[in-house]
Parts: C-alpha cells; structure tokens; sequence
C-alpha cells in the first residue's frame, strides 16, 4: 500500500472520532503502549523547543538521547510542518 492511500483511510477514520474519549480508545487500539509513549515523546520534545528549552536540557528532562531530539530539533526549525500550529 502506498503512503497516501494509507494516510486517506487513517484519516478517514480519525475524522469520525467525536470525542476525547473515543480517540484515546483508537490510539490504544491501533498502537502498542511503546508506540503511544514515542509519539508522546516527539510531541514533548516539540513542545520544549517552543519554550526554548536547550537539546541538552530536553535529553535530560525526558531521560532520551541527544540524537533524539537533535533530529526532532532539525523538524522543528527546519521544515515548518501543522504540528507547528498545534502545540
């Protein structure tokens, strides 16, 4: 399967989410707890960029590697992308 067929048909699905509660069922039915947890992570290292916060003291913080957040750094000065929009 394709990347965009595949992004139509999640969408699709995520569109019909209604409320809070039903998306965290599908986020726990379609991902693995580590998976769940490394999205979470991106969004916190996104969110620590926002407010300044150094590479370093993000690696320490959320307890993962430099290399980590370096190339989550590179996504968010780099290429401005909608979760810009969202955090």
């Amino acid at each position: 399967m394709e990347l965009k067929n595949a992004l139509e048909l999640v969408s699709e699905i995520i569109l019909k989410i209604e409320t809070k509660e039903d998306l965290c069922d599908l986020i726990k039915d379609l991902f693995t707890p580590d998976e769940i947890i490394d999205v979470w992570a991106r969004i916190q290292i996104l969110r620590y960029l926002k407010k300044w916060l150094t590479q370093r003291e993000i690696s320490e913080k959320l307890r993962i590697s430099l290399t980590t957040v370096s190339r989550w750094s590179r996504l968010y000065t780099y290429e401005k992308k909608i979760i810009h929009k969202l955090l």
